[in-house]
């Protein structure tokens, strides 16, 4: 029989290996690669017997996984995907830097480049990890599924010009329409009154009035529920970000978001489903 692998021991070999084999790097990403290159030995224990997992071999080891190239072309066939996903054409440099999922307030920002990651490029890297069945890795899962949220919940804000607040250009267009709205109307019910009498002018300034009232009222109903929406969206991103994520609330909120209209991108509940199953209310041991 086959020893189970010993990944208590093994583990700051494999960061090391990680570290001596990649020379640009960032947290998140050597995270993700130890939990892959540790699954992987997980799933097939009589592989890394090969390996000499005590303390006093630590640096020949660590410095032979480093050399594996066949091993590692396993494991960065996800990480290169993840990778696509944040990085940019041409190249500008800042890949591992968007590594880091983006701070909750940017969804608010209306200008600058758009921080968020690729969804198509996202729901193909949940497609190749769920269809590699020795792959674990909870810090990559919960770092798609904060990639895919806040990037749904960006590109919403971008849409609609939401949340409005005084110094936006949307707000300001929009109390500029209004009053421009009302000027033509009372222009308008003047000319009827001096032509066809002042009565006249009255009653059709009132059903203008009725009309425009009416009008506002249906838009301030679709404002408030895209407001709404946006909120739910924002409340999906942020539960992501906490130092220990519960995957039930993060799902509690995604639903609601869903029932105000939110479409999520391919592959997020199918990454959820799967923290879901290992641990309703803690995703991992660390975030952030």
């Amino acid at each position: 029989m086959d020893e189970a692998f010993p990944s208590n021991e093994a583990h700051p070999v494999l960061q090391r290996a990680v570290e001596q084999r990649f020379s640009q790097r960032n947290f998140l990403r050597d995270k993700v690669l130890v939990e892959l290159a540790s699954s992987f030995f997980t799933a097939y224990p009589r592989l890394s017997q090969e390996y000499d997992w005590s303390y006093k071999s630590w640096a020949a080891t660590s410095e032979q996984l480093a050399r594996a190239d066949d091993f590692w072309t396993r494991i960065e066939s996800i990480v290169e995907a993840a990778d696509y996903s944040v990085s940019r054409l041409p190249d500008d440099g800042d890949t591992l830097v968007r590594w880091t999922p983006p701070a909750p307030a940017i969804v608010e920002l209306k200008s600058g480049d758009d921080p968020s990651a690729n969804m198509d490029a996202l729901s193909g890297c949940v497609s190749l990890y769920s269809s590699i069945t020795w792959a674990l890795s909870p810090t990559f899962e919960l770092w798609v599924t904060q990639q895919m949220i806040f990037a749904e919940t960006y590109a919403f804000a971008r849409e609609t010009g939401l949340p409005l607040t005084l110094r936006s250009a949307r707000y300001r267009w929009t109390i500029a329409k209004n009053i421009a709205v009302a000027l033509i109307g009372v222009a308008a019910a003047l000319e009827i009154g001096s032509r066809y009498g002042w009565g006249v002018g009255v009653l059709a300034f009132m059903v203008w009035a009725a009309a425009r009232t009416y009008l506002i009222q249906v838009g301030l109903q679709s404002l408030m529920h895209s407001t709404k929406l946006l909120a739910d969206m924002k409340t999906s991103y942020v539960l992501t970000t906490r130092r220990q994520p519960c995957p039930a609330e993060i799902e509690s909120a995604m639903t609601r978001a869903e029932q105000s209209g939110a479409v999520w991108p391919e592959g997020t509940r199918r990454i959820l489903e799967r923290a879901l199953a290992r641990n309703r209310s803690a995703w991992g041991e660390w975030n952030g």
